[in-house]
């Protein structure tokens, strides 16, 4: 007898936990960054040859270039025209 009621507590607790709302969400933030005309070089994690980058500044640290791997911003596309001075 003791068996069956601690088993239907044990699993009226494990669908309370189960059914519970608290899940978490992800968190969506746009800024705004400027990339540079400029490339840079990084060297990844794990790795000892450098790779060509883009060099961003966003409004959370202004001043400041920042390595970020090509196609790393969503819905940005670069085209590459030579700059020229007149």
């Amino acid at each position: 007898m003791n068996r069956i009621i601690i088993s239907s507590i044990l699993f009226a607790a494990l669908f309370v936990i189960g059914c519970s709302k608290d899940e978490p969400h992800d968190i969506v933030n746009e800024i705004k960054m400027s990339v540079s005309a400029e490339t840079g070089t990084y060297i990844p994690w794990g790795s000892d040859t450098p790779v060509e980058c883009m060099l961003v500044m966003s409004e959370d640290n202004p001043d400041i270039l920042e390595p970020l791997a090509f196609g790393r911003i969503e819905g940005f596309t670069s085209s590459w025209r030579p700059v020229t001075t007149l």
